[in-house]
């Protein structure tokens, strides 16, 4: 087993459930031939309950948006501990392009001499963005989404409230985020973002008040909507009538230049500000930029 492994693969696809599937049953005490958790023994139960003392989840704290040094220091301390159970001890560190220069640095000593039995498990949607030595000292696995039929097949058995394809659609085929829009408001707000974006292509709002109603929200989620739509706009120039449509691309289209250079370079735009979506910019600075690539897109 490496001492580190990087789990890389989109969001909302399992990466995360997934390394806790392999932590609990690199933690078990009776793992059968198969490899996975008994769920059965004292070690699984404690891992259920949170409570295991051979196993550590450093994560994103509340309302931030790196992980720091003193959470990776925690993490060098914690491998060096005597074990309690299995001779094993495994670490979570989610999502680790997320730490800051100094946590990244402090890591990379416990890269280079990792203690004896002790696996961290680095997960990943963005792998690029980690430091290359980092990259170079774990073996990656690389997670890929499921397909069209797997998302929709494991959706449908979750029983949601609206359309399968109509959600997965919403979550750019990403299983996880289509049962999360589907459990909250998101797939309202979703359409009421794309209204109120319509309604500013049409001069019925103006940018500025556009821009207002949606400094609060989540600057990631509304840009991800907006290159689903774009993409969608894109792939229209290319595929039959009715293979690329969706239920908001197609009217968004109809006040821009239908140039293929001008989607494009709306794409780079907004994938450009997606770049930025976890600095601290002004939030209605960020919000006014996005929806200007729309405008300038219109009136080019």
């Amino acid at each position: 087993m490496p001492h580190a492994i990087l789990l890389a693969g989109p969001a909302h696809c399992g990466k995360y459930d997934f390394s806790l599937s392999f932590a609990k049953a690199l933690l078990c005490e009776a793992r059968g031939q198969n490899h996975m958790a008994c769920n059965q023994c004292k070690s699984c139960h404690l891992f259920e309950a949170n409570s295991h003392p051979d196993y550590l989840s450093v994560q994103l704290g509340e309302k931030k948006t790196q992980i720091v040094v003193d959470q990776v220091r925690e993490l060098n301390e914690f491998v060096y501990l005597s074990r309690s159970y299995q001779e094993s001890r495994v670490v979570i560190l989610s999502p680790v392009e997320r730490l800051n220069i100094n946590a990244a640095n402090s890591l990379l000593k416990t890269l280079e001499e990792p203690p004896e039995k002790t696996v961290l498990l680095l997960v990943s949607s963005n792998p690029s963005a980690l430091l290359p030595t980092i990259r170079s000292r774990c073996q990656v696995l690389h997670l890929p989404p499921p397909d069209q039929a797997q998302a929709m097949q494991w959706l449908a058995a979750e029983s949601p409230s609206h359309p399968c394809d109509e959600l997965l659609l919403a979550a750019s085929g990403k299983p996880l985020l289509a049962k999360a829009l589907d459990s909250d408001d998101r797939l309202a707000t979703r359409r009421q973002f794309a209204g109120d974006l319509l309604k500013m292509l049409r001069g019925n709002l103006s940018l500025v008040g556009v821009a207002k109603s949606w400094e609060k929200a989540e600057k990631l989620e509304l840009l991800d909507w907006q290159l689903q739509w774009t993409d969608a706009m894109i792939r229209r120039l290319h595929l039959p009538e009715g293979e690329a449509d969706d239920a908001i691309s197609p009217h968004l289209q109809r006040y821009l230049n239908n140039s293929e250079d001008g989607f494009w370079a709306l794409r780079d735009g907004l994938i450009e500000l997606k770049s930025h979506a976890h600095t601290s910019l002004n939030a209605l600075l960020f919000t006014e930029s996005m929806l200007l690539l729309w405008q300038r897109q219109a009136l080019s």
